[in-house]
């Protein structure tokens, strides 16, 4: 089971990436748990709960993406972080906080998020203990 948490003050975008994880494909219904905080404070009051991923908005009132990734990894060293923002805001020192594995930028269309959720998906099913990958191609589906 994949526990993912994604932590934005917009309920519309924390619908949208459940949504595009769903429609992916890589994996299914049962091997997902999504988890779904408002703000920083919620989600480090779920520290004890070891996301295996993590979408973090940069910017949310109270504490920032960075300040709550920061506390965060004192719990949970070993999720996949994926920073998610509507303007482009990171700084060297910024961008290596929590070392982050993909950084989104939110868009009208989410075309950001639709081109990088695959490549999260993939490396979240290698961490989450199955090391096999099925890939559609030319109407065959296999299982590698």
């Amino acid at each position: 089971m994949c526990k993912i948490a994604i932590c934005d003050d917009d309920k519309e975008y924390r619908e949208k990436i459940k949504t595009v994880i769903e429609t992916e494909g890589i994996l299914s219904s049962n091997e997902i748990r999504f988890y779904e905080y408002e703000s920083g404070k919620e989600l480090l009051e779920d520290a004890d709960i070891l996301h295996d991923l993590i979408f973090m908005d940069m910017r949310m009132p109270g504490l920032d993406g960075n300040k709550t990734v920061l506390k965060l990894r004192e719990y949970n060293e070993a999720a996949i972080l994926v920073f998610c923002s509507g303007c482009f805001e990171p700084t060297p020192d910024s961008i290596n906080v929590g070392q982050p594995f993909r950084y989104i930028m939110k868009d009208l269309h989410d075309r950001s998020l639709k081109k990088e959720i695959p490549m999260i998906l993939l490396k979240v099913k290698l961490c989450c203990g199955d090391s096999s990958v099925t890939v559609t191609s030319a109407g065959r589906i296999m299982r590698i």
